[in-house]
């Protein structure tokens, strides 16, 4: 079975299930989960799981299999892993045995959307 926002997807004729639906606006993700549902519900089909081949849908994926009761990493984690900076800061808040602690495989970041946030980097974040 496929979900592709082309309906002239070449792979379109290669499955089973085509279902053209639009999930590229990653804002209306939970929506778009509840409606993809209710399309796999309607037409009868038995899911075993999820995949996506698009980092940018592993949320609606995540929260497609949360719809439909399949096994899944949960959302909030692939909203967290989706995001390099969140998982990078999220590894650094992380410590505790009986493993070693995340924090030792991240490195500090800071996300740069001017020109003026590269003065606040460079003391947040170390130099060689």
């Amino acid at each position: 079975h496929l979900v592709e926002s082309d309906p002239n997807h070449f792979a379109s004729q290669l499955v089973q299930t085509f279902i053209h639906f639009d999930v590229t606006e990653h804002r209306r993700d939970e929506e778009n989960a509840r409606l993809l549902a209710e399309l796999v519900r309607a037409r009868g089909l038995q899911l075993d799981g999820c995949f996506s081949y698009w980092d940018d849908c592993l949320v609606l994926t995540a929260l497609l299999c949360q719809e439909l009761g399949l096994p899944c990493s949960p959302p909030a984690a692939m909203r967290l892993a989706k995001q390099k900076s969140c998982t990078q800061l999220h590894l650094l808040r992380c410590h505790g045995p009986p493993w070693p602690a995340p924090s030792l495989h991240a490195v500090p970041c800071c996300p740069l959307e001017s020109e003026a946030d590269v003065e606040k980097a460079v003391h947040q974040v170390p130099l060689p």
